[in-house]
């Protein structure tokens, strides 16, 4: 879960770096959208008196999070085949846990401040309903490659998964899930989600 974790930590650095070269948006694409994020968190955290740590800024920006994030796509595939057998209320607790799990380590990584930063914007490929964009953060002289994967919903293009360095974010939940779910079932990963949230 560390390693997860940390890989999710990274990404959070993603959202909220100065961007190499800020251009105008094209608000169309799937690099629209996760360019948009970046330059409205930027935007919220670089506000001048702004008390990062308080409910209400918490509030506003996890509104920012959730425009990017679909945690339904996400939860789905990080159960993978145990999604199927879940009850309809396992799933709904799950989704709604999961969120929140993602959404206070994003925070927390927020409130603890980061690295100087630049993003530099590699290639987007777009097929049919879903699309993949390369991006590369350049921190400190170290160069780390983040690949957002990306499904058009009804309105957007949402990120699904993140890939840090070949690592897929989803693949290391569902690995992760599955061995406590094999163990103590779902209602043992529900409890886990729930004491990692206190």
């Amino acid at each position: 879960m560390k390693a997860i974790v940390k890989n999710f930590l990274i990404f959070a650095l993603v959202l909220i770096t100065p961007s190499a070269t800020v251009q105008a948006l094209d608000t169309s694409g799937p690099k629209a959208s996760v360019e948009s994020t970046i330059e409205k968190a930027r935007s919220m955290v670089n506000q001048p008196g702004v008390d990062i740590s308080s409910s209400a800024f918490r509030g506003e920006f996890e509104k920012v999070i959730f425009e990017i994030f679909d945690f339904n796509e996400m939860s789905r595939r990080s159960l993978g085949k145990n999604w199927k057998t879940a009850s309809s209320e396992e799933k709904s607790q799950f989704v709604d846990l999961f969120s929140q799990l993602l959404s206070k380590t994003y925070m927390n990584r927020v409130i603890n401040g980061f690295p100087n930063s630049t993003i530099e914007y590699g290639e987007e490929k777009v097929s049919s309903k879903k699309a993949s964009l390369k991006t590369k953060v350049v921190s400190d002289g170290e160069n780390i490659n983040v690949n957002y994967r990306l499904k058009k919903g009804s309105e957007s293009w949402r990120v699904y998964d993140i890939v840090i360095e070949n690592v897929s974010l989803v693949s290391n939940y569902r690995s992760e899930f599955a061995g406590i779910i094999r163990k103590d079932n779902m209602a043992g990963l529900i409890t886990m989600l729930e004491n990692k949230l206190k």
